[in-house]
Formats: C-alpha cells, sequence, structure tokens
C-alpha cells in the first residue's frame, strides 16, 4: 500500500490510500481530508481500512511505502504492527 498526502490547496490536504496489485495496477483504497498530514487524519484514514477488512499478520504482511511522515508511520505502528514500511525513493531524493 502506498500513502502520501496531497494539497489540493494552502489550508487542505488529502491523505491518500492506494493498493498495488502483482500486475502492478493501482487501486485507490480510501482518503481522508485534512489541514494536514496530522495523526488525527491519518488515524481516521486507517481506521476505515481496518473497519473494512484489511487486514495483515505474519503470514500475509502488509508493505506500506510513505512519505517521511512521522504520524504515517506512527499510525502504521499503531493499526498494522508487523507492518513493513519503506521510505518512498523520490521522497528521499527530493530532501537530498
Amino acid at each position: 500500500m502506498m500513502v502520501d498526502g496531497i494539497f489540493p490547496g494552502k489550508e487542505s490536504c488529502v491523505v491518500v490510500a492506494l493498493a498495488i496489485d502483482s500486475e502492478g495496477h493501482k487501486h485507490l483504497l480510501d482518503f481522508e481530508e485534512g489541514s494536514s498530514e496530522s495523526a488525527e487524519v491519518v488515524k481516521g484514514l486507517f481506521a476505515r481500512l481496518k473497519a473494512r477488512g484489511l487486514e495483515a499478520g505474519t503470514a500475509r504482511r502488509l508493505l506500506l511505502v510513505r512519505d517521511g511522515s512521522e504520524a504515517i508511520a506512527k499510525a502504521v505502528r499503531h493499526y498494522w504492527p508487523d507492518a513493513v514500511q519503506q521510505e518512498c525513493l523520490v521522497h528521499v531524493e527530493r530532501v537530498l
């Protein structure tokens, strides 16, 4: 799954969750709108995904690609503690 915030306006942020299937096709899972990529916004998104059945475990681990957001990282650890988190390499290169 990929999770990132996009900013369509100065005072608006939409945190988007995308799944990528085995053929490389992206699928929009859900999104949450807020004023920033805050923990509250991310947790709202993740709570809905979990309620809709997004599960991960030892037999099927979740790989989550995200930017450097600590709010996203913390929410992933809360909802899916066994998930593997990878910081997006595009985001890493932008910082360098």
